[in-house]
This record gives structure tokens, C-alpha cells and sequence, in this order.
């Protein structure tokens, strides 16, 4: 890994885990900081270093990796509690193993947008691409027990193997993806997108339909994304009866299907009918969010980036939460993390020095006050 890049990711994880600790140990005496409901809906609280990093989401996936899973927790993916579940049977403590996985997978998201960076441009706009993973606010799920830093680790893989022309490792990371999230199928034809482009570019309109030879071991290497992911809804066919208990399950996490946008869009009325209600900020993070990933899709010119763009954005959109008490939108800014071409876009975009500067402080600040109130297990997203 590039040094400086490397510095740069180990201080801000440095600045990160020490606003998580101090928040989390300056409720002292008493019981650990957590809204009045948590252990009820959640589970237990103590004082262990790791309790801060094992939040929400975080003991779902921990739960599954130690017990199996029950028909409630089918919305969460199997393939980064099985990632815990074999390292946390070598460690004896799965909530390490979470926390382990997750940190080693953000150092690998950061090296591998780096090289993807640097297949099309230079060495300034591939290394501001990688700082803004580093500082961007919903950042603290990287290094949290959730499955972003992994997900969005093998996206960039597959991603990477595919501009590499190396199909089957392409499709095998582009699979476990898959496995780690619903939304990671949509690297399928994203890269179905990526080997016809290449192909049109390099060899001409035509080339598609000559060399069978060469074109069946990439297309079974590119269908190992759709055969990995049926894998999922063929356990749960024979578990629970049910292929489809993962899209089914959201409504008693309360997801549901709207028009796309409908969310921010209810939050946004919503927030100037009440301008001093406590979770407008977190909808104006959301709002901003959505911006910047639209912003990306248009400016971002490749087709297979494009599409993936485009499908990930209409499919983060339409699923708000519809709990009464929360803005529909919640989730949004911690969804936009797997959408990897927003930061090849901030890379190109933020030139000067000075707007590099102020751009980065201010999202470090909104970072490091994020990773407080989740250490103080306040739901954010």
C-alpha cells in the first residue's frame, strides 16, 4: 500500500476509535451509554472494550455466526457471519472476529480503490478517491462490527478483476458480495456491462460474436455472481420453506417497497413542517448523500460504473424505513458507502488544495461526531 495512503487511513482510524473509547468510558459510573430500550431490543450491555463495537447490526450478525440463523434474521446475509463464525472459532470470541474482519476489509477497500483509481487516472486524483473512504461521515461502519468495509471490498475487487480482464475472480468476489448483501447482485450486470464494453472497445462492434473459445470461461466466471447468490434462497428454501425470506423478513425491520425517493422526499416535507426536530440533521446527511451519488452517476462516464450507479441508487431509494417515530430516509448515508464510483467522482471533482482542506475537515468533524453518538449505540443508520 501506497505510505501515505496508509498513514493517512491509520490516523483517522487512530482519531475514530479514540472518540468511540472516550465517548463510550466517560459515562462512568453507572450502566454503559445506550438509549433506555436497548437491552430489551438489542441485548446486553457491559463494560468490555469490544461493547462499543457491537452495536445493532453488529450483534445480528454475531448472533447468527454463534447460534445459526432464525427466521428473523434471514435479512441479514450469510456470508460475513460465516467469515466470523470460522475466524472467531480460532479466536474463541466472535465479537473480535467481527470487529477483526471489518477493520482488515476497510485497508482492503482502500488499497484496491486506489488501484482501481489508477487504471484511469493519475497518482493526485487516485490518492483524494481513496482519502475521501477515510473521512467521508457514514465512515465509522467500516470499522464497527457491520458488514460495509467487507462488502464494499470485494465490489471494488470484482470491479478490479473485471478492468483486469480476470473474469472468474471477478465473478467469484462480485458472488460473495452478493452473499454479504442483497444489493451486491447488481454487480452482475455491471459486469456483464464491463466485458461487452471491453470487448466493443478492443476488438470492434462485431467481436462479440466470434471467438466462443475465449467468451464461455468469461461468461461462466461472470454467472458465478447469480450462481453464488441463489445459494442464499436455496438454504432458506430448505430452512424455513421460504427462497424468499430475506425480502419477506423487511417488513418486522420496517422496510418496505415505495416509489423511489419517496422517502427522503416524505422527510424533507416533514423537516419543514418541524425545522427543529432532532433528526433533521441526520436527513439533511441523507439528502446530501443522495446528491452527491447522483452527481456521480452523471459525471461518471464508464458504462458498467453507470449501470451499477444507477441500479444501486434506485434500489437504496426504494426501500425507506417506514417506523413512525424515525425519518423515512435512515439509512441512506450508510448505504451510499457501497456506492464506489461517488469517491472516484469526489476525487476528480474536489482540484484545489484549499477545497481539499476544508472539505476533508468538515466531513472528519461530522465523522468523529457520528462515531460518538454510535458509541453511544444512538441509531443513525
Amino acid at each position: 500500500m501506497n505510505r501515505r495512503l496508509l498513514f493517512w487511513a491509520v490516523l483517522t482510524r487512530l482519531l475514530v476509535f479514540i472518540v468511540i473509547y472516550l465517548t463510550f468510558y466517560s459515562y462512568f459510573p453507572g450502566r454503559p451509554p445506550a438509549p433506555a430500550d436497548y437491552e430489551f431490543t438489542q441485548g446486553p450491555l457491559d463494560w468490555s472494550p469490544l461493547n462499543p463495537l457491537l452495536l445493532y447490526d453488529g450483534g445480528q450478525y454475531t448472533r447468527i455466526a454463534e447460534h445459526g440463523y432464525v427466521e428473523e434474521l434471514t435479512v441479514w446475509f450469510p456470508f460475513y457471519p460465516l467469515l466470523i463464525r470460522l475466524l472467531g472459532l480460532l479466536t474463541g470470541n466472535f465479537g473480535l472476529a467481527a470487529a477483526v474482519i471489518a477493520n482488515i476489509s476497510f485497508f482492503a477497500a482502500l488499497e484496491l480503490l486506489y488501484r482501481l483509481a489508477r487504471l484511469d487516472y493519475g497518482e493526485r486524483v487516485s490518492f483524494i478517491a481513496a482519502v475521501t473512504i477515510m473521512v467521508i461521515p457514514a465512515g465509522v461502519f467500516f470499522n464497527v462490527a457491520y458488514s460495509e468495509s467487507l462488502f464494499l471490498a470485494l465490489i471494488l475487487g470484482s470491479f478490479y478483476a473485471a478492468r483486469t480482464e480476470r473474469w472468474w475472480t471477478a465473478g467469484i468476489l462480485g458472488g460473495f458480495a452478493a452473499l454479504t448483501r442483497n444489493l451486491g447482485i447488481l454487480v452482475f450486470p455491471a459486469l456483464l456491462m464491463e466485458y461487452y464494453w471491453l470487448n466493443k472497445k478492443s476488438r470492434g462492434i462485431f467481436a462479440l460474436k466470434y471467438g466462443f473459445r475465449k467468451k464461455l470461461p468469461a461468461m461462466a466466471g461472470i454467472y458465478m455472481v447469480p450462481f453464488l447468490f441463489c445459494l442464499y434462497p436455496g438454504y432458506l428454501a430448505s430452512r424455513f420453506g421460504d427462497p424468499l425470506a430475506f425480502i419477506h423478513g423487511q417488513s418486522g425491520h420496517f422496510r418496505a417497497f415505495r416509489f423511489p425517493g419517496w422517502g427522503i422526499g416524505a422527510d424533507l416535507v416533514s423537516m419543514v413542517q418541524n425545522p427543529l426536530d432532532s433528526f433533521n440533521f441526520i436527513i439533511l446527511l441523507n439528502l446530501l448523500a443522495l446528491i452527491l451519488g447522483v452527481l456521480a452517476l452523471i459525471c461518471i462516464k464508464r458504462p458498467s460504473y453507470r449501470l451499477y450507479s444507477l441500479t444501486y441508487l434506485f434500489f437504496i431509494t426504494a426501500m425507506p424505513l417506514v417506523k413512525g417515530n424515525m425519518p423515512h430516509s435512515t439509512g441512506l448515508f450508510r448505504f451510499i458507502l457501497g456506492l464506489f464510483p461517488l469517491y472516484l467522482f469526489l476525487g476528480r471533482t474536489i482540484s484545489s488544495r484549499k477545497g481539499r482542506y476544508i472539505s476533508a475537515g468538515i466531513s472528519l468533524f461530522i465523522l468523529l461526531m457520528m462515531a460518538s453518538l454510535l458509541a453511544r449505540k444512538i441509531y443513525i443508520a
